[in-house]
């Protein structure tokens, strides 16, 4: 457990947030070196600074921070709000991913490391799709894929070797649009020219941005090592506050309150360890809780996720609507809420994406592996008695019938008509232009402003706002959930099994491989119907 710092008059604060940052941590205690600390706790620990006279100032040391846009935008909201205290922000880089350094553009100054060694890596935006057909097909396994839309490709890297018109078609347009967003954020954050940053992504020499050059073209402020900042602001060393050591939060809480809510992850009825995961389970619980309690006015629903269980989905979907009839649920989107993310969005009362959201992804899929041609090669025979007319289903050694996967074929087109009907109903649309806008593609935030899948373009402040005006509450603190969970809590969540996730999180650093890995076993555990994007888009 982690202890906290003694502070005292003339403090500084220091983030040095690094490996996978999540909006809202699920456990109160540090273990296993990590520091149980999401953006929700940045956010109160700021609030509180902000009103501290010990706290002089804020220094940013992002490092390896995995994080998406909306969350750095999300960020530069926090930042800004303690800003406008006059308490000063700078930010110091020996090296930073092109998440640090946008995490870095919220200070009033950025220090650079002078050394050669050190520099920034900005490369843009892309989005890699890996297909693993052809060697599926090399080992006799064959993966049929039924999907509702025909923009939705989630299926694709197993079904197909290369992208379809499609999945090129909309990923071009959605990726266009996200690097626009991203040049017009650092123009507006870094007060550099259009033609600067044009330059900065399209006629640099050098792969990693440093020196003289990362000053001139105004990517930093100084260059200098960080003795050299810590002397200019009369800065000690022994002042130097972790953020994560800062103590907890001590806030007044009058009765009225709106509550933010966090669902973050796969939606999954199956959650393990600490990796976030949205389960109808934990999002009921909160929900009971909150709608009986009399304090709570209104509920803003932050969520970050890319769909996963189309039955998980719905019965969220659900509650959500019975929350709705006693108080106001307003949506904030993260960095993506899209297919079953957006499938619980749309009963809600307003929504709000953020800038950098990516959104829609109205479509379903599903998939069914064959391996009757792996059990051809390795001798493999079987020998069924069938009694009924479906029989056989999961038997990876034998080719699913064609009257199987009609079957599957008309539940994901039922499926498919459900999820229309939930958009449809929510945001008041006729059926025929929620088709328009869904076949499973994805939106960037303003396309899908214009075509009325969201309400709003705004941040989580925005929605705490919007969620106080429905609930015609003027005081109110803002309470966070779900409540958090001590070590004891995790050791029983986890029934003691927790020597693998020592492994797993070593030094706090969860790799892309087995993140998705544990993901994609959560999925199997469940069922073969999904809403889910099908790719993510990284800052490199």
């Amino acid at each position: 457990v982690k202890e906290e710092k003694k502070v005292t008059t003339g403090s500084w604060l220091v983030l040095d947030m690094k490996g996978p940052i999540t909006e809202h941590t699920l456990y109160s205690d540090s273990f296993f070196g990590l520091d149980a600390i999401g953006l929700s706790d940045i956010m109160e620990k700021l609030a509180q600074a902000r009103t501290d006279s010990r706290i002089e100032g804020l220094i940013l040391k992002p490092k390896s921070a995995m994080l998406g846009m909306a969350e750095v935008n999300q960020f530069h909201n926090l930042i800004k709000e303690f800003k406008m205290t006059g308490k000063p922000v700078l930010a110091y880089i020996d090296n930073a991913g092109s998440a640090d350094y946008y995490l870095c553009t919220a200070a009033d100054e950025i220090w650079l490391n002078p050394s050669q060694s050190a520099g920034i890596m900005l490369n843009g935006v892309g989005a890699t799709v890996v297909f693993y057909k052809d060697l599926l097909t090399k080992i006799g396994v064959k993966v049929n894929v039924i999907h509702a839309g025909k923009y939705k490709s989630a299926g694709d890297s197993y079904s197909r070797n290369t992208m379809s018109p499609e999945m090129k078609e909309s990923y071009t347009l959605l990726l266009k649009e996200r690097f626009l967003k991203l040049k017009q954020f650092l123009t507006l954050s870094r007060k550099m020219t259009p033609e600067q940053v044009e330059d900065v992504f399209q006629k640099r020499e050098n792969f990693m941005i440093k020196g003289d050059y990362a000053y001139k073209s105004g990517i930093v402020d100084t260059l200098g090592y960080e003795g050299d900042m810590l002397t200019k602001y009369g800065i000690d060393e022994d002042k130097l506050v972790r953020i994560s050591k800062y103590g907890k939060p001590q806030f007044p809480f009058p009765g009225n309150k709106i509550a933010v809510v966090y669902a973050e992850g796969v939606i999954t009825s199956v959650s393990s360890g600490t990796s976030p995961s949205i389960t109808a389970k934990t999002i009921n619980k909160v929900f009971d809780s909150l709608e009986n309690d009399d304090e709570i006015k209104a509920v803003v629903l932050r969520i970050n996720s890319p769909g996963g269980s189309s039955l998980e989905s719905d019965i969220i979907a659900n509650r959500i609507q019975m929350l709705k009839q006693r108080k106001p649920v307003v949506v904030s989107m993260g960095d993506v809420a899209a297919s079953g993310g957006y499938y619980i969005s749309a009963p809600c009362d307003y929504i709000f994406a953020d800038p950098f959201t990516i959104t829609g992804s109205i479509g379903v899929i599903m998939m069914m592996p064959d391996a009757s041609g792996l059990a051809d090669d390795i001798g493999i025979k079987t020998e069924s008695i069938s009694l009924s007319k479906f029989h056989g289903l999961g038997n990876l050694w034998e080719k699913p019938s064609q009257e199987l996967l009609s079957a599957f074929g008309k539940e994901v087109d039922d499926i498919y008509t459900e999820f229309k009907t939930v958009v449809s109903d929510g945001r008041k649309m006729p059926m025929d232009k929620v088709e328009k806008y869904a076949q499973g593609r994805v939106w960037g935030a303003d396309m899908a402003d214009s075509f009325g899948l969201v309400d709003q373009i705004g941040s989580l402040g925005d929605a705490v706002l919007k969620a106080s005006e429905l609930s015609n509450t003027s005081d109110y603190t803002i309470a966070l959930y779900p409540k958090k969970k001590s070590f004891f809590d995790f050791i029983l969540d986890n029934k003691g099994n927790f020597i693998g996730m020592m492994t797993q999180q070593e030094k706090g650093v969860r790799t892309e491989l087995l993140q998705k890995a544990t993901d994609l076993e959560k999925m199997l555990q469940e069922q073969k119907t999904y809403m889910m994007l099908p790719f993510e888009i990284e800052m490199d």
